[in-house]
């Protein structure tokens, strides 16, 4: 479960690293199956955005950011529990083509993606921890980045069963009967520890 929850949030992290130009609202709702490779694992989670919320489905954790709110909670649907804490640009699932922190791209021509036309991208930018190189994949029909992958092969994302469609406002809501949970202090934990 601990690494299930790691693999989760370091997806998150992964997929905030490229796409949404901070504070701008997508122009059309959409979920789609959401695929990361990293360190050799595979895991698959749902996407759904409207305007400026997120969610994020992956096994028994759900994530949904509110950029509208400044807000973002972690679901544990078998616990009914919730946690609270500020937006962190770097973890919302981002859907444009530009990516923060982009200091080059370079076309390298036209390739599909799972039956998309696609123009396929080496990708320049500079994050936290330095100069990145990534190949993107943008639908020409859309604009909508499909696929993202570092150039040396550690890692990728990739979008699936892309639904262009009007998405619920309740998945961008805690659900009724959820209880906050509030991490422990450290001077909390240093006490039960005695």
């Amino acid at each position: 479960m601990k690494k299930r929850f790691a693999i989760f949030m370091a997806s998150l992290f992964v997929v905030g690293s490229f796409f949404v130009l901070e504070g701008k609202a997508m122009a059309e709702d959409f979920s789609a199956d959401m695929i990361n490779v990293a360190d050799g694992q595979t895991t698959q989670a749902k996407l759904y955005v409207s305007g400026k919320k997120s969610r994020v489905e992956m096994g028994p954790v759900i994530a949904i950011s509110r950029m509208d709110k400044n807000v973002a909670w972690v679901l544990m649907p078998e616990q009914n529990m919730y946690m609270e804490q500020p937006v962190d640009l770097k973890r919302v699932p981002k859907t444009d083509r530009e990516m923060s922190g982009e200091i080059s791209r370079a076309s390298l021509g036209m390739e599909n993606v799972n039956g998309n036309a696609c123009e396929k991208f080496q990708v320049v930018y500079v994050d936290q921890s330095g100069k990145q190189s990534v190949y993107q994949w943008v639908e020409t029909s859309s604009n909508f980045p499909l696929k993202v992958q570092a150039v040396d092969g550690s890692w990728s994302v990739e979008y699936q069963n892309l639904n262009r469609a009007s998405q619920p406002g309740t998945l961008f809501e805690i659900p009724a009967g959820y209880q906050k949970f509030e991490m422990p202090s450290m001077a909390e934990l240093m006490k039960q520890q005695q």
